[in-house]
């Protein structure tokens, strides 16, 4: 099992990046802005979430000890320091992402502007991941399993998986809006 400190760690890490979600989110529900997020997306990520934090709660009670891998103190300790590494860098491109997005959270991609319509963002995060919101999404994950000394770190494949899928459907629908402006914008970032 993991140590306390590292339970502790993922627990506040998560919780963190909660507040932040919650924080963006009432920050700026109340501008009207409905965005155009499709149900596949909104179900999957939703999905996600609710399941994941099922099973992270578990495991920070300590409940889910079997999920653990067999290695060494010193070993745990070298795994949960990176995974701890790795989630930060999760919650820092999360909270960027957020951020950059500012009132244009729930819509893929695009900035409003005075006269509604829609700019392709490409600064912040979006200057090197086209989906950082996702790819921040992974690392926290991976980096929480990973401090936690867990298996369940291998289900980030078949996730990130389910994410292409929907990422293919979302590019598809920025290309048919921005055209080779988005092209060109695929062309030179990371997923």
């Amino acid at each position: 099992m993991p140590s306390l400190a590292m339970r502790l760690a993922v627990a506040c890490l998560v919780t963190l990046w909660h507040l932040i979600r919650c924080y963006f989110g009432r920050r700026y529900s109340a501008t009207g802005i409905s965005g155009r997020r499709t149900v596949t997306s909104i179900l999957m990520r939703e999905a996600t979430l609710i399941s994941y934090h099922v099973v992270l709660i578990g495991q920070i009670c300590g409940t889910a000890s079997s999920l653990t891998f067999p290695i060494t103190e010193t070993q745990k300790m070298i795994v949960g320091i990176s995974g701890i590494s790795l989630a930060l860098v999760g919650f820092f491109l999360s909270a960027w992402t957020r951020y950059t997005r500012g009132a244009t959270w729930g819509r893929a991609g695009a900035a409003p502007e005075e006269n509604d319509t829609h700019v392709l963002i490409t600064t912040g995060p979006y200057a090197f991941f086209r989906h950082p919101y996702y790819v921040s999404l992974g690392l926290l994950i991976l980096g929480c399993q990973l401090a936690l000394n867990s298996w369940l770190f291998l289900l980030v494949g078949p996730w990130a998986l389910a994410v292409l899928c929907v990422c293919r459907k979302e590019e598809a629908d920025l290309v048919a809006e921005y055209g080779e402006a988005y092209k060109t914008y695929r062309q030179r970032t990371l997923f």
